[in-house]
């Protein structure tokens, strides 16, 4: 599931988070993608969107890019309306939305960003499980 990163019998080479490194003799080990860290963190995104903000309707934009989540008080104009962009991990509604929808907007982020870190921190934790040092 992801990216192969191979380890050295003697040692590690340079190494990036997002791509492998050649090797001699090699023992794979697989952690995620890119692509499969976005789906993650999108999918758990949206579980705590669904499960905290019940008055939020999901409405996808189908092509993959922004969902909207869409407040219950939405009067046409997209004032009430939260813009989540999966590829960016961020989250923004427009100046003219109610202190309610800003306030929820902030909430989501700080979760949002939270998800990313217990993400990123299970990746490195992984890595170092099977003795890979990742580059600062």
């Amino acid at each position: 599931m992801g990216t192969v990163y191979k380890r050295f019998y003697w040692g590690i080479k340079s190494i990036k988070k997002s791509s492998y490194i050649s090797c001699i003799k090699e023992e794979k080990i697989k952690v995620m993608t890119k692509t499969q860290k976005r789906k993650e963190v999108t999918k758990r995104f949206l579980t705590y969107v669904e499960e905290t903000f019940p008055n939020y309707e999901l409405d996808d934009d189908g092509f993959g890019g922004y969902i909207s989540l869409v407040h219950s008080d939405y009067n046409g104009l997209n004032d009430n309306v939260i813009t989540f962009h999966r590829s960016y991990r961020d989250l923004f509604c427009l100046d003219s939305a109610s202190e309610q929808v800003k306030q929820d907007t902030d909430t989501m982020q700080v979760k949002l960003d939270e998800i990313i870190k217990e993400l990123e921190l299970w990746v490195e934790e992984h890595l170092i499980t099977n003795n890979i040092e990742l580059e600062k």
